[in-house]
């Protein structure tokens, strides 16, 4: 992967049959079980200036969604946690933006279920198209 600088991964979270509560409550959670393993960040996406007339200073986020700074030696280890939430509880979809220090970029969709095989291709893949990405715009990797 990268040799030097850090990655910039946007994560999507997708939940079904929940509510704005929840989503936040899990964003939340994933945030810090993200920090617990090691990335340099990991921030809540801002949406820009509150709406007209709300409380002054609020800053509102974008649910579900958080931008996430992680070294090359981390990468992996992230990937597979990801895939690993997403499989705790049934109805979870994980989309990631994964964006390289030289502007190569992928979208990857963790998939819920794969053997362990499976998820070595699956990385393997993944390292593969963002070492490549310089050649052609934004790939997008299936599971």
């Amino acid at each position: 992967m990268e040799e030097s600088g850090l990655f910039s991964v946007k994560v999507d979270l997708e939940l079904q049959q929940s509510d704005d509560e929840q989503l936040d409550q899990l964003t939340r959670q994933l945030r810090q079980e993200l920090l617990d393993i090691g990335v340099e960040s990991a921030e809540y996406v801002h949406q820009g200036k509150a709406p007209e007339g709300s409380k002054a200073g609020l800053d509102p986020v974008v649910m579900g969604t958080l931008l996430v700074a992680v070294g090359p030696i981390i990468m992996t280890k992230l990937l597979e946690f990801l895939q690993s939430w997403a499989m705790r509880r049934e109805g979870r979809t994980v989309k990631l933006n994964i964006q390289a220090a030289d502007g190569a970029s992928v979208q990857v969709e963790v998939p819920q279920t794969m053997s362990q095989a499976e998820i070595k291709r699956w990385l393997e893949t993944v390292e593969r198209v963002l070492s490549s990405a310089k050649k052609s715009p934004t790939p997008k990797v299936a599971p």
